[in-house]
Parts: C-alpha cells; sequence; structure tokens
C-alpha cells in the first residue's frame, strides 16, 4: 500500500493501527536527524554496539509477492506496526489496532491478505539484561486494550498500545494531532517517530527539516526538538521511546483539566503549546 494511500485510510480511522512486537538481537544506524530512518535489513547481522540503540523504518509489504521473514535471535527487539491494515503473524490474525508481543527464537514471517500494506518496523537492542533465548513465545494485546488520550484541548491524541509491562525495552504508540509542540528534549531517552501523515517543520538541535508524510525521526536523549505543524494541517504517527518513560507524560495531559471558558484564545500556529506529545 503506497503511503498516500496508506495516509486515507488511516485518516479514515484514527484509531487503525495494527502493532506488532517481537524480541530479536542488535540494532541501529548512527548520526540521523531528520529524514527516512534507514535501518539496517531485516536479516542483516547486529550492528556495532556503539550504534544507537533502535532504528524505526517505513517498509511495504506486498501480499504474497513480498512477505517479510524476521529470524529472531537472543537480546534483541523488533516491533512492527501495520499502518491501517490486516497482518498475520505466528498464525494470529491482528486487526487495525491490534498488538503481538513474541520473544524467544525462530523465525516471524508478516504477510497480508491485502495487495499490499504499510508497516513500520523498529530494531532495538535492550537496555537491560538480555530476553529470552527459548522457544518463541507470544502474547496478543488489541486495541480496545490502550483508550485514547486527549490533550491540548482536544488537538492531541495518543494510544499507549505497547507498555512497559509489555515491552520493558521500548514504547511504542499511536500519536495524533494539530497542536504545536515546544522545544523540549527526553533525557534518558531516545525518541523515534515515523509520519503517516505530517506536514511542518521538525527542529532537532537548531537545525530545521521538513516532515511529511513517509518521512521518520530519531532524537537522541537529550537533544532538543519542537514541532510546528503548519496551518490547517495534522500529525498521524508512529512513535517509540527506548528506554519507555516519556510517554507517561501523555497520561498527565490528559488528566490535567481543562482551561476555563474564559480562557484567551488559541495560540497561532507558529507559536507551540505547552507540550503537543513529541
Amino acid at each position: 500500500m503506497p503511503v498516500a494511500a496508506a495516509r486515507r485510510a488511516w485518516t479514515a480511522a484514527p484509531a487503525a493501527l495494527a502493532l506488532l512486537v517481537v524480541g530479536v538481537a542488535g540494532s541501529a544506524c548512527e548520526q540521523e536527524r531528520v529524514g527516512t530512518v534507514a535501518g539496517p535489513p531485516l536479516l542483516a547481522s547486529p550492528p556495532p554496539a556503539t550504534s544507537r540503540p533502535a532504528t524505526l523504518d517505513l517498509v511495504e509489504v506486498r501480499g504474497k509477492s513480498r512477505n517479510e521473514t524476521i529470524t529472531l535471535r537472543p537480546c534483541e527487539e523488533v516491533l512492527v506496526a501495520g499502518v491501517a491494515a490486516k497482518v498475520t503473524v505466528l498464525g494470529e490474525e491482528l486487526a487495525p489496532g491490534d498488538a503481538l508481543v513474541a520473544l524467544g527464537t525462530g523465525t516471524l514471517e508478516i504477510t497480508t491478505s491485502l495487495p499490499s500494506a504499510t508497516v513500520a518496523v523498529a530494531r532495538v537492542v535492550p537496555t537491560g539484561p538480555c530476553g529470552s533465548a527459548g522457544p518463541l513465545a507470544r502474547h496478543v494485546v488489541r486495541a480496545t486494550a490502550a483508550p485514547e488520550l486527549t490533550w491540548a484541548g482536544g488537538k492531541m491524541h495518543a494510544h499507549l498500545d505497547v507498555e512497559k509491562a509489555v515491552s520493558p525495552f521500548a514504547y511504542l504508540g499511536r500519536l495524533s494531532g494539530s497542536a504545536p509542540v515546544a522545544e523540549h528534549t527526553h533525557p534518558d531517552s531516545w525518541e523515534l517517530i515515523c509520519a503517516i501523515e505530517a506536514s511542518g517543520t521538525f527542529r532537532l538541535s537548531g537545525q530545521d527539516a521538513r516532515l511529511t508524510a513517509g518521512r521518520c525521526v530519531a532524537v537522541p536523549p537529550g537533544e532538543k526538538h519542537q514541532w510546528t505543524p503548519d496551518p490547517g494541517t495534522s500529525l498521524d504517527a508512529v512513535q517509540v521511546y527506548v528506554p519507555p518513560g516519556p510517554e507517561q507524560r501523555f497520561r498527565a495531559l490528559a488528566a490535567s483539566p481543562a482551561p476555563p471558558a474564559t480562557s484567551p484564545a488559541p495560540l497561532p500556529a507558529t507559536q507551540a503549546l505547552p507540550d503537543g506529545g513529541t
């Protein structure tokens, strides 16, 4: 499924994200900033341990002609998010919004009954003790397990799909909305985002770059970053934190009381709200 078609499907069904998490061994790229984060081929040998601990990329699966096969190895975690598409893995059919977690050794094949489907693939080096090296074990998390969180006056939304209880080494979820995001940092976590729909400017370490549909961002720990959408546009994205933690502020933002009816008019699109979510 081309990214444009996936974007239309995503927009028609904001909750339509099929998620899949699996365990496997070592990954990463070096100094990418904004742009497509081109990780190593799925079957490549693990890169050096000095590389950053995660990659996130968009991959197209084309029915029977291009399935994705991943050979699991000890200690690495692989997260696959299907965008507005049904996929099958380890005999489980995942509807949009579902998640599957697999740990152990063996082979994992991602297939779709559709002509094509776009998936986001994250490869994560665990930051703690090595994971299971035993036979494959799976755990399915359905879409309804992650209720929608809303903040910024209803302008931002998130589903915390894969959290620490499921994957202790990486968070993966859905982020969407039209609010800008003020400059901030995540002191201890990498952040990776792949945009299903986006049009705007992502500033990282003082440098601006365009973020549009099909593009990804890698933000190292402690690096200042902010997001300014173009007027009248919205962001829909797959988001990863390694290690987990920064996503918990979404709960705090959603729990904050709504501003009073007498509050000032909304800020212009060029001025960031305190926290839109990236």
